[in-house]
């Protein structure tokens, strides 16, 4: 069994420990502030084992993808997670945290750049925990949750970095910003919207009371998710900022998108890491195999979550 926290949850007193034991308030965690550099892989284009990144806090910066089985774990459960990308940014005592990355939404945050210059960045869903999904209600023009949640902000830019704007993720070749860097580089125009990724909530996976140890490293070692080769991250990255804010008119580009960099994500050589057609499994009676069935899932989770229809 998976020990990722499937449903979603935005109690601020849910009930998680940081590095020094006490006690954890997910409503104030800003994760971009608190990413660890360590790393146990002396070469920084190295794929990490499983069991040895049990022996540090090097899996933070490692990124997994959803399960390639021929039957998804995922879809009975959270389609949010099947065929998914990670990135994680947090592996303590008691819970390993990352965000998914291939999952647009309808929303956007508004910057004020000053002198009434103002954008909006897409919104990202990272996961279930402290996530805004929104009222059936709201105004679909207005995203003023989205201004109260925790959001990771990332770039891929190493000149930046140079420059002391931003922190890497672990060796991933990634780097968390704060909003007011994100301010600043766009009011200069070294980078765009298109080049930044902005992601709010969280997903969580629990290592108390879980036989195997739980984390991620457990699932990982579970088959629910596996490790993507640390080369391999950057084409990733530039295919998923590729996807758009999520409409109707985009949401099947999007998914292509996401599921190409999910097959990139995969350690065969040849970057394909599904099921064949000689590899299909139908549901019993018809002449439709499961991993069709997972994938449909998976896009009727985005078009009621994030999509909000």
């Amino acid at each position: 069994q998976t020990s990722m926290i499937m449903e979603p949850f935005n109690d601020p007193s849910f009930d998680m420990m940081d590095d020094d034991g006490n006690n954890f308030d997910l409503s104030e965690y800003d994760p971009a502030s608190s990413m660890s550099t360590a790393t146990t892989t002396a070469d920084p284009d190295a794929t990490p084992s499983s069991s040895d990144q049990r022996q540090s806090s090097g899996i933070v910066g490692v990124m997994v993808r959803a399960s390639s089985a021929k039957r998804s774990p995922y879809m009975l459960s959270d389609q949010s997670f099947h065929k998914s990308l990670i990135i994680i940014l947090r592996d303590g005592e008691d819970y390993s945290e990352g965000i998914l990355l291939n999952h647009a939404t309808s929303r956007s945050l508004p910057l004020d750049l000053g002198d009434d210059r103002q954008v909006r960045v897409p919104i990202r869903y990272g996961g279930p925990a402290n996530y805004y999904f929104g009222d059936e209600e709201d105004d679909d023009d207005e995203d003023d949750g989205a201004t109260d949640v925790p959001t990771v902000f990332l770039h891929s830019d190493e000149s930046l970095r140079d420059a002391g704007i931003g922190i890497p993720v672990g060796k991933s070749r990634l780097f968390t910003c704060t909003k007011e860097e994100v301010i600043k580089v766009l009011k200069s125009g070294r980078l765009t919207v298109d080049d930044i990724m902005a992601v709010q909530g969280l997903s969580v996976w629990t290592k108390k009371d879980h036989y195997g140890g739980g984390g991620v490293l457990g699932d990982v070692e579970s088959g629910f998710f596996e490790l993507v080769p640390r080369p391999k991250v950057k084409q990733i990255w530039d295919t998923l900022l590729l996807q758009e804010q999520l409409t109707d008119d985009t949401l099947s580009d999007n998914v292509s998108k996401s599921r190409l960099a999910w097959n990139v994500a995969s350690k065969d050589a040849n970057g394909m890491g599904g099921t064949t057609k000689n590899d299909e499994i139908h549901v019993f009676g018809t002449d439709i195999d499961v991993t069709t069935l997972a994938d449909q899932a998976a896009i009727r989770w985005v078009k009621v979550n994030l999509l909000r229809e």
